[in-house]
């Protein structure tokens, strides 16, 4: 798969493409996804996916959204849809103020050189959001590009969105997360030394070192999965600030059970399944030592260990 960083990198072959944020890739946007990729196969075209490596929102008044991917996993996961070409760039002061006709015209129809487009039900774009799928039909004559509207897409009768992801994440609720999803909701970083207070309770973890944007989970503690060399470990996740001695970072700690090993300067994703329990403040190191230990008997006993 390429990928196109910039709006000036691109002239492309007759392709076919799917415009959205796509933020978190869930299971709603890999439908648009693999709708693409298919028809492309379908008319002997290129699959295209255009995007932002960055939240529209970041450039609005409004409270930006906690990210549910970093811009590598996101590109990680349309790879493996199997998408020919990936546009994500930055959403800017030039995206913010391009007119509806300005943006189909010129990038999508020019650059991208879109024969078939397909969109998501609430798609909007252009300044002031004043592009729609209306809009999007009205011009599909004039400019002779087909034009497919993928209806919302539910689970149990809910509808699937990025929104109630995070509210299920915020919550704790990480199974139904993961079901909206489509995959276990994963935390990508680098090892870094910490206080070093886990191997001085018996229970050495990895701290990972996160940018807080991505700070969506409940704090807490969480049956997870960490991946090293391809190998996947069950762990136990403490997201948080530690209560217990007084820490106002916030942190991702990870106890890696039955590995011993040098992580630090690795880059690791924590997959998280379960939430275990809220973080507590202890009275003394006791009580949180058998905690712990009780938080790993539950991981190791859910993971027949």
């Amino acid at each position: 798969m390429k990928v196109i960083r910039s709006l000036s990198e691109f002239k492309l072959e007759p392709s076919v493409v799917a415009l959205g944020t796509f933020d978190g890739v869930h299971i709603a946007h890999k439908k648009v996804i693999e709708k693409v990729v298919k028809t492309a196969k379908e008319k002997g075209l290129q699959s295209v996916v255009y995007t932002f490596s960055n939240h529209p929102k970041e450039l609005s008044d409004v409270e930006t959204p906690k990210r549910l991917i970093t811009p590598e996993q996101k590109i990680s996961i349309i790879k493996k849809l199997g998408v020919d070409i990936l546009i994500m760039v930055p959403f800017d002061e030039t995206q913010l103020n391009m007119q509806a006709e300005v943006f189909l015209v010129d990038i999508v129809l020019k650059n991208i050189n879109a024969k078939h487009i397909i969109v998501g039900y609430d798609y909007r774009f252009g300044k002031n959001a004043k592009g729609c799928v209306n809009m999007l039909k009205q011009y599909q004559a004039e400019y002779g590009y087909e034009l497919e509207i993928i209806d919302p897409i539910r689970k149990d009768g809910i509808l699937i969105s990025s929104t109630l992801i995070r509210q299920h994440l915020l919550s704790g609720q990480v199974a139904s997360a993961n079901e909206l999803l489509g995959r276990k909701y994963d935390i990508r970083g680098k090892v870094i030394h910490g206080k070093h207070m886990g191997r001085k309770l018996g229970f050495p973890t990895v701290n990972l070192k996160t940018d807080y944007e991505m700070s969506v989970l409940r704090p807490g503690v969480y049956m997870t999965e960490t991946i090293i060399d391809k190998k996947v470990y069950p762990s136990v996740t403490n997201v948080g600030f530690n209560p217990t001695f007084n820490q106002t970072d916030f942190n991702i700690e990870t106890y890696i059970l039955d590995f011993d090993g040098d992580l630090y300067g690795e880059t690791l994703d924590v997959l998280f399944i379960r939430f275990i329990r809220k973080e507590i403040r202890f009275d003394s190191l006791d009580a949180l030592i058998e905690k712990i230990e009780s938080d790993v008997q539950l991981t190791r006993e859910f993971f027949g260990l």
